[in-house]
């Protein structure tokens, strides 16, 4: 379900995220904050999105 104004779910935190605040890997569907980029850059599906998207691009 699409909400408008919002670009989807945080895969970090699990909040809504409005349009305008949300940050994608490169050549990725999966929707962050740009904040929890930055205050976690460290947790799981963060570096599982970063591995994913080397990966993907180095094809």
């Amino acid at each position: 379900m699409k909400i408008e104004g919002y670009a989807g779910i945080c895969a970090c935190c699990f909040v809504p995220v409005k349009n305008g605040e949300e940050y994608r890997f490169p050549v990725s569907k999966t929707t962050f904050h740009a904040r929890c980029i930055e205050q976690y850059p460290n947790s799981y599906y963060i570096r599982r999105e970063r591995r994913r998207s080397k990966k993907r691009a180095a094809k």
